[in-house]
């Protein structure tokens, strides 16, 4: 019989819980809403968190399976210099348009502040396929570089904003 390697269980769960944390839990919370119970309500709306947990372990399961390790990937450093290159370039938008800049100018510079966004995380997606040997744990794995860059680059921005006036 044939059997499959471990870290195959735990990409293809991996890749599950991504799906169905992002396209059945919010329906499955939305619809709860009209439940006359607790009960339902409150399983409903666990079923979000509790399917990015399990997508989260999962993935980085897979990853120790296959003796990488998350910080150790490239892609991961990559996707969060990509994020902060991008997120550069939209601040310099903002500049130019303050200063009353071209409008031409202002759109050439966001596409290739998304273009340099979906590059990269084509690239990481690449490499996150020759290394790991699986397309649904690449997947995963860069949807998850992508979130961790995000949250990061998110942090660092809320962190290096000046305090409000009272």
């Amino acid at each position: 019989m044939f059997r499959q390697p471990p870290f195959h269980r735990y990409s293809v769960t991996a890749a599950l819980s991504l799906v169905f944390s992002v396209t059945v839990a919010p329906y499955v919370a939305f619809v709860s809403i009209n439940s006359s119970s607790a009960l339902p309500r409150a399983l409903a709306f666990l079923s979000g968190p509790v399917t990015i947990v399990v997508w989260i372990v999962a993935t980085v399961r897979a990853l120790h399976v296959l003796g990488l390790g998350y910080w150790s990937l490239t892609s991961t450093y990559v996707s969060l210099l990509s994020e902060v290159v991008a997120i550069g370039l939209i601040c310099l938008v903002v500049v130019l348009q303050a200063n009353g800049s071209h409008s031409e100018l202002n759109i050439t510079v966001l596409y290739v502040a998304g273009l340099v966004a979906l590059g990269s995380q084509c690239w990481c997606c690449w490499y996150n396929w020759t290394k790991s040997g699986s397309v649904s744990l690449a997947f995963s794995v860069t949807v998850l570089q992508i979130t961790t860059s995000s949250l990061i680059v998110l942090l660092l921005m809320l962190r290096s904003r000046p305090p409000r006036e009272v």
